[in-house]
């Protein structure tokens, strides 16, 4: 009994640990000219077409994105539209300052 216990336990460990590779994290921060934070602002992965909306200090993040280089594109009512490019890790947060 303990010996299909402890494989069952292993065969978990191993596939939780595999699920997650290949992916990364996209995180940064959003602001204008001034420094100050643009809460609100629409910023779409574009490659995925995935969406997220910065906070109230203009952090953003996209989790769970696959490996590979990707644009960011990013809206704010009164500014005109900007686009940075990302490349992705597997298990790295790459960060981006907007």
């Amino acid at each position: 009994m303990k010996q299909k216990t402890l494989l069952l336990l292993i065969t978990l460990l191993i596939t939780s640990m595999s699920y997650g590779q290949g992916k990364g994290v996209i995180s940064g921060l959003v602001k204008d000219e001034f420094n100050t934070s643009l809460p609100g602002a629409s910023l779409k992965l574009n490659k995925h077409n995935r969406y997220t909306i910065a906070k109230q200090n203009g952090d953003f993040e996209f989790l769970s994105v696959p490996e590979g280089t990707y644009q960011i594109e990013v809206n704010y009512l009164g500014f005109k539209s900007v686009v940075k490019q990302v490349e992705v890790k597997p298990g790295e947060n790459s960060v981006v300052e907007i």
